[in-house]
């Protein structure tokens, strides 16, 4: 067995009581339960070896439901980015694009976009407005946290010089939810925030009962503790109904940079609308806004058009 897997997941520590299929999207789609981290870590304790396993960790979609919702603690996003990185295929990456020299995060709050809100220029602007925040030329951060999901190494070198630099911003705001375990780790005297929860006290005004509040999975998922209170607050002040399951984690409907993209997607956030019914759709994600466009027929709207 790989010494990293063993090391730093503590899948022996699963007793298959498979509360986490509950959550998980991927079973819901296949309803095979070695596709889920239940069935990763199962088959890990029988002896299983990476490569058998090849199918199931490409799948998973990195939510974080299951590490939230799962009674015996198993670091189950560790486990399968270390299951992806012990593939043979896997191989070292420098980061695939580089911050230029003259951009500065030194003490300033620093948002950091991804493709897709990039993509989007006026949104992006607009929120990197509300949130009075500079915006970096290239999504370094990004990449290197979507590689080390994808289970590609990380230059060591590059890794330093990256998180030496951004460590004298003030605060960073992701709005890709999975980067937020990876700079907790690399901060951890930094805040570091989702893109809802860091625009909820300029945006929470503009929400109203019959609106469905579509939660960023994977920034709600990495600190569920702690966002419960938040969230529920929410709830309760505007009247929303947010779409968390009755585990109280996060959903996703669309998938996060480097897992599958398919027409799952839509099945699954018709899935998430047909729960509600609402008349208005809130998301937080970018990567959301298009998809639930695409699905809804009533209104789409991003948290940071609520302004």
């Amino acid at each position: 067995m790989d010494q990293d897997i063993t090391a730093v997941t503590g899948f022996g520590n699963c007793t298959g009581c498979a509360v986490c299929l509950l959550t998980c999207p991927v079973w819901r789609r296949t309803h095979d339960v070695l596709m889920t981290n239940c069935g990763r870590t199962r088959a890990l304790q029988a002896g299983a070896a990476p490569e058998d396993l090849e199918a199931s960790a490409e799948a998973c979609l990195f939510c974080g439901a299951c590490a939230a919702v799962c009674p015996s603690g198993v670091d189950t996003l560790s486990l399968t980015a270390a299951l992806r990185a012990a593939l043979p295929q896997k191989r070292m990456t420098a980061g695939r694009r580089r911050s230029p020299a003259s951009f500065t995060y030194a003490g300033r709050t620093v948002l950091l976009p991804g493709p897709d809100l990039r993509a989007d220029a006026l949104l992006l602007e607009k929120l990197a407005s509300l949130l009075d925040a500079a915006v970096p030329p290239c999504d370094e951060l990004s990449d290197l946290a979507a590689d080390l999901d994808a289970g590609l190494r990380a230059d060591p070198e590059r890794l330093r010089a990256v998180t030496a630099a951004a460590g004298e911003a003030s605060g960073l705001v992701a709005a890709e939810g999975f980067a937020l375990r990876h700079l907790r780790k690399w901060f951890p005297a930094l805040p570091s925030k989702g893109l809802g929860e860091a625009l909820l006290g300029r945006c929470r005004g503009g929400l109203r009962p019959g609106d469905l509040y579509v939660v960023d999975a994977r920034a709600f998922n990495s600190d569920r503790g702690r966002l419960i209170r938040l969230y529920d607050a929410l709830r309760q002040e505007t009247g929303c109904a947010l779409s968390t399951s009755l585990q109280r984690a996060a959903i996703p409907a669309g998938p996060a940079r480097g897992t599958p993209r398919s027409a799952d997607s839509e099945t699954q956030a018709r899935w998430v609308l047909g729960r509600f019914r609402p008349r208005r759709v809130v998301v937080e994600s970018p990567s959301e806004l298009g998809l639930y466009g695409s699905v809804a027929e009533v209104p789409v709207l991003h948290l940071g058009e609520l302004a």
